[in-house]
């Protein structure tokens, strides 16, 4: 029964990803990607990390009501999720020392952009 239940939770998340995420998914799986490591299906080579499947239904556990469609994408330093609030394409972080969210980017692609440049000014 908890196996069907997180099949269909897995399902729904794979529903409301971003395009360019999805993109991203089917060239690379997930891996390291400037200074941040972005969790696909699958670890990314030669960095140990779970999948963005297991750590979205572990942080919809705990995150705030309102938070019920999100996908995280990586985790900082400081343990808090990076993800996006589908259907919405910014990409965030939620504090839970501060309670509150803070905007990295306004989409996948940007993220991406910023971590290349190391912009992203997250401890990872």
């Amino acid at each position: 029964m908890q196996l069907m239940k997180s099949m269909k939770c897995a399902l729904k998340l794979l529903e409301g990803l971003l395009e360019d995420y999805k993109l991203f998914l089917l060239k690379y799986g997930s891996g390291a990607m400037g200074e941040v490591i972005i969790l696909g299906l699958r670890e990314a080579e030669f960095v140990t990390t779970p999948s963005f499947v297991q750590k979205s239904l572990q942080f919809k556990k705990i995150l705030p009501e309102g938070y019920e469609n999100f996908i995280v994408i990586g985790i900082c330093g400081a343990g808090n999720p990076i993800g996006f609030n589908s259907p919405n394409t910014e990409i965030i972080t939620f504090d839970f020392d501060f309670g509150g969210k803070e905007i990295i980017a306004r989409s996948f692609e940007e993220y991406l952009e910023k971590a290349i440049h190391e912009e992203i000014n997250i401890h990872f």
